[in-house]
């Protein structure tokens, strides 16, 4: 991880803890066992955002729950950033397929889109262009071909199909 925003994320750990005692190197540790019970609660979603720099087994369990489980919200899934693994593209295709209303799509393509950017593999595929097929935000269309380009997995078609796209900065890819 960049070392700028593993700064920034670690002083998140101070202005998110509610126990001020807690130090960097054990942080991660003492903060799980907080997370509630009550699985979408914005408590846990601070916690999310502060334990997401660290890749930790317990992390990776609790993502794959909300993989798996349709009572977790999306913002568990900001977990896999640093502990993703291969194979988890298709399961995060599966989630994110579920996911009907318009803003919750914008938000859970959101998380995608980090995931993938701190992950580029060609098991970005899957999700990534369903992003691009579902999304009404032309600024995520964009990052997902991008991060498909990376991967190099960006099918002819889509890139032609890009030159049409509602989105002004997107206009590009058709040339």
């Amino acid at each position: 991880m960049n070392k700028k925003i593993q700064k920034k994320r670690i002083g998140y750990i101070r202005f998110f803890n509610p126990f001020w005692k807690i130090v960097f190197p054990d942080a991660p540790h003492k903060l799980l066992p907080l997370f509630s019970a009550r699985k979408n609660t914005w408590y846990n979603e601070r916690l999310v955002d502060v334990l997401t720099p660290f890749a930790l087994p317990e992390l990776r369990k609790i993502a794959q729950n909300a993989l798996e489980s349709d009572d977790y919200a999306f913002f568990y899934l900001d977990l896999l950033n640093e502990n993703y693994r291969e194979g988890d593209g298709e399961k995060i295709a599966k989630k994110l397929a579920k996911e009907k209303k318009p803003h919750d799509f914008h938000h859970a393509g959101i998380t995608v889109l980090n995931i993938f950017e701190a992950n580029t593999t060609a098991d970005c595929r899957l999700p990534l262009e369903l992003l691009i097929e579902e999304s009404v935000c032309g600024q995520c269309r964009l990052d997902a071909v991008e991060l498909l380009e990376k991967a190099g997995v960006l099918s002819a078609e889509l890139s032609e199909e890009m030159a049409f796209d509602s989105y002004k900065l997107s206009l590009a890819y058709g040339d």
